[in-house]
């Protein structure tokens, strides 16, 4: 009896060993060494917490070092105090130019702390100080905020689909295509043409002679604007332009012309009466 009942003993004994190793191997690998690692605290200030929550991890520059422990008002104001738990071999990494701020992970939103360790040449802060807050929004928080604009795309985007919609239509979008690639052939062959006509001109002309008419029209141009010849004159004596403009159509003149050229037709017409008159028996 006394034999069997040691037996059990080491068996018991055996089994709560074995147990306790499967736990132990559980908590290191699930990397929750909460009873292996010694934690510091550190605190911050939100208005919002964001949906934030005991339990909610602590992470620097990507790196889980932490856990929020605590989530409260402060004191002298509407501000909420998080305290948060952070693994001490990091504590020469939280420096007084730290900043945290709460962002959103996966899909679901979950909310964790985000820390910046920042210049880690600035002076460590001691346990229980207090981190600075970054008042960077988060994406929910510029998406409420900008909430009217994306309504205002989505209403873009829905009259964009129904523009798309009617033009595809009764093969509408087909038929455009065709027009299109019809217009696109005419342009190539006009292009082609274009450029077979230029081509033949080239062909056809005669440098020296085209040289020679353009020596002869740059020589016509010089001449007109220095004066020479009745159409220089024109060009460049404003005295000649001026007493044109009296002939032709000022209305000074138009005033004495009008009234004397109406009574010559009308003495013309006159005239032709009477010898029509004179004629007939």
């Amino acid at each position: 009896m006394e034999t069997s009942k040691v037996y059990d003993i080491k068996v018991g004994l055996f089994v709560v060993i074995g147990v306790l190793l499967f736990l132990a191997s559980i908590l290191v690998v699930g990397g929750d060494k909460v009873f292996l690692s010694k934690y510091i605290s550190f605190k911050g200030k939100s208005t919002s917490t964001q949906g934030l929550a005991t339990g909610s991890i602590v992470s620097l520059s990507g790196i889980q070092i932490g856990n929020v422990r605590k989530l409260d008002f402060s004191e002298n104001n509407a501000e909420i105090t998080i305290t948060m738990d952070i693994e001490e071999k990091y504590k020469h990494r939280i420096t007084s130019t730290t900043t945290f701020s709460i962002k959103t992970q996966g899909a679901l939103g979950d909310k964790y702390i985000f820390l910046d360790p920042g210049d880690l040449l600035g002076t460590p802060l001691e346990e229980g100080s207090y981190i600075q807050n970054n008042s960077n929004k988060d994406l929910l928080d510029i998406l409420a905020e900008k909430g009217n604009d994306f309504g205002k795309a989505a209403d873009i985007v829905v009259e964009v689909h129904k523009l798309l919609k009617t033009i595809n239509g009764e093969d509408r979008s087909q038929k455009l295509m065709e027009n299109l690639l019809q217009v696109s052939g005419n342009l190539n062959v006009l292009v082609k043409e274009t450029h077979q006509t230029l081509k033949d001109f080239r062909k056809d002309l005669n440098p020296k002679e085209f040289g020679s008419s353009m020596s002869h029209l740059s020589n016509i141009m010089r001449k007109i604007d220095e004066g020479d010849g009745t159409l220089g004159a024109l060009v460049n004596d404003s005295t000649l332009h001026h007493r044109l403009l009296r002939i032709l159509g000022a209305p000074e003149r138009n005033k004495y012309l009008k009234p004397i050229i109406r009574k010559s037709i009308k003495q013309g017409d006159h005239l032709q009466s009477n010898k029509t008159s004179m004629n007939s028996p």
